[in-house]
């Protein structure tokens, strides 16, 4: 691994699971810090340095890790800039674009190198005591460089490090995709629960389907909050193709079109079949 000192800022499961790989695979230290010294209290208990004192963290540190919500990005990255230090910054975020202008844009303007990282890694649970060694294993991690950015290839040998599968995509374009395979997907489970699981108690005679279909939607709803007003613009051409998709199936059904309904759902299973998993 390129950095042996490593700062995760945020505790919860991506950062946990930062220091946990980082940890059982002995490529460096990882220290932690966080604004609440009862959640750090599991992290020392895990065998790391943490603390609610900045400072204290950064020293000597060569990668610093936003594991934030990403609402709070430009905050830490203004006390980045305040403590100095001689780091590249990458975060876990699901969203690059406002990232990019807003935290990125704040390090970079104060000479400290900022590289976009995603690693489409997680669960609905959250915390460190969800956190797993082995979560980015296999994982796809995006990569959404910056132009003048030289320590990509340094962050890029970090993620392959833990196990993920790196692919370098610009950050307009990230959002895009995540818009589609995250986000929406998340949206439509939320819906799901919201309407199949109205009625108190029907739920548990549901089988796997709706266990399964519904499960993201457990996620933290502050954290999902920000992530969608984050990615908006993205988000909305995804549930407005998803609103034309719904109208479809709504006419194959108001009118008995048993064909069309078929070639619907068989369109549906074709592509999930590719997913392969």
């Amino acid at each position: 691994m390129a950095f042996e000192t490593v700062a995760v800022l945020g505790p919860g499961l991506l950062g946990g699971s930062v220091g946990l790989a980082v940890k059982e695979r002995g490529l460096g230290e990882v220290r932690f810090w966080g604004r609440s010294e009862e959640k750090l209290l599991a992290v020392r208990e895990a065998g790391f340095f943490a603390s609610v004192n900045l400072k204290e963290v950064l020293e000597g540190v060569e990668l610093v890790i936003l594991a934030t919500p990403v609402e709070f990005y430009p905050g830490l990255a203004q006390q980045l800039v305040a403590a100095g230090g001689d780091y590249v910054v990458t975060d876990v975020g699901s969203v690059k674009g406002a990232v990019a202008e807003g935290a990125g844009r704040l390090l970079a303007e104060a000479g400290i190198e900022f590289v976009g990282s995603h690693p489409m890694a997680g669960s609905e649970q959250g915390g460190f005591g969800a956190a797993k060694a082995d979560l980015f294993a296999g994982a796809c991690c995006f990569l959404c460089p910056e132009e003048g950015n030289l320590r990509a290839g340094e962050v890029q040998g970090f993620w392959e490090s833990l196990g993920c599968q790196v692919t370098s995509i610009p950050a307009r374009e990230h959002d895009q995709v995540v818009a589609r395979i995250s986000h929406l997907p998340h949206i439509l489970a939320a819906v799901g629960a919201r309407v199949a699981l109205r009625n108190d108690g029907e739920g548990d005679c549901g089988g796997g389907g709706l266990v399964d279909t519904t499960r993201v939607a457990a996620g933290n709803p502050a954290m999902w909050t920000g992530i969608l007003l984050g990615n908006r613009e993205a988000v909305l051409a995804e549930i407005a193709q998803a609103s034309r998709d719904l109208e479809i199936l709504r006419e194959h059904l108001a009118d008995s079109d048993e064909s069309g309904l078929q070639h619907w759902l068989s369109e549906a299973k074709v592509l999930r079949d590719r997913l392969n998993r």
